[in-house]
């Protein structure tokens, strides 16, 4: 029988749900050259754990500008962004926490620091959609190095080259192809991937520290971006391991009983899906993958180094 929502709220129970829910979730970790995944390129709806394409974007750019971060970006161009009731209050949340009045003049700036801190902790889309605006007006081409895998470096060009006769105007079919692998977890798990090779242009070399903590603290709590909608669970994360290792992973949960805000259910069951992708829970569901392969194959050996 069907478990009603509020039903489970241990951690076996709610494991439950992945058996009596097949095709409803997707599942990606790796960590030192191994992978396991459900479903990985099986597109979801990933909600704001998307907001990690964002950030990737803006370490790739601050290669070739060290100040970006230190850039400022106006208030009332971040307002020009907002839409009211499309974030549950995260944009003023986000400004009243930096110290600044919603009514502050327009002409006020703020850094991009401090807008991706906006965007990850906080989850403004205010900030996240001036940020994709910033990145837009910078040159694509030159910002994306060689290193990028093929595949990622179109995604990038595709979300946010938006050039007249750039990767945005292809015919819809095949832009629409292009778009779709980035709505997968293994995606997500690749741009967490290329986040922490990166992490030295960020501030104080630690992209890692804009990231919020999902569970735990420290130097063992999980960090990274969660997403939710109704019906709708996503997030994206890194750990260490005790040895110090990396492991990166992400997860798509879907059911039309979890509201916008988390009941016992949805909780209990996100939190399965956060530690089957970050591999602290194991179940049969799982398909354990060989040693990954090509350049993303190569960040993680890099990052296993660190």
């Amino acid at each position: 029988m069907a478990k009603k929502p509020g039903d489970m709220v241990s951690g076996a129970s709610a494991l439950d749900w992945f058996d009596e829910h097949p095709g409803q979730f997707s599942i990606f970790g790796s960590s030192k050259g191994q992978s396991w995944q459900v479903e990985a390129d099986t597109p979801r709806v990933l909600a704001s754990a998307q907001k990690i394409h964002v950030f990737a974007a803006l370490l790739e750019l601050a290669r070739l500008d060290p100040e970006l971060f230190q850039t400022t970006v106006r208030i009332e161009e971040l307002r020009r962004h907002h839409l009211p009731g499309t974030d549950t209050g995260a944009y003023e949340r986000a400004l009243l926490a930096g110290g600044i009045s919603l009514e502050a003049d327009g002409t006020r700036s703020v850094t991009v620091s401090q807008l991706a801190t906006q965007m990850l902790y906080y989850s403004s889309n205010a900030a996240a959609d001036a940020l994709a605006d910033l990145i837009q007006r910078r040159d694509l081409e030159l910002m994306l190095t060689s290193s990028l895998p093929p595949r990622m470096r179109q995604q990038f060009l595709v979300a946010f080259d938006a050039r007249p006769d750039g990767p945005r105007a292809l015919a819809s079919a095949e832009r629409r192809g292009m778009l779709t692998y980035q709505n997968t977890t293994r995606y997500l798990s690749e741009l967490m991937t290329r986040v922490l090779v990166m992490r030295e242009y960020s501030p104080g070399k630690d992209a890692v520290r804009f990231l919020p903590y999902l569970a735990g603290q420290g130097e063992r709590g999980i960090r990274g971006k969660r997403g939710q909608l109704p019906g709708f669970r996503a997030g994206v994360l890194v750990r260490r391991t005790t040895d110090g290792a990396p492991v990166v992973g992400a997860y798509a949960i879907t059911d039309e009983s979890f509201g916008v805000v988390g009941d016992r259910t949805s909780r209990a069951v996100e939190a399965a899906a956060m530690g089957l992708a970050a591999g602290l829970i194991d179940s049969p569901v799982l398909q354990r993958g060989a040693v990954l392969e090509g350049e993303v194959g190569a960040w993680q050996r890099e990052i296993d180094k660190a």
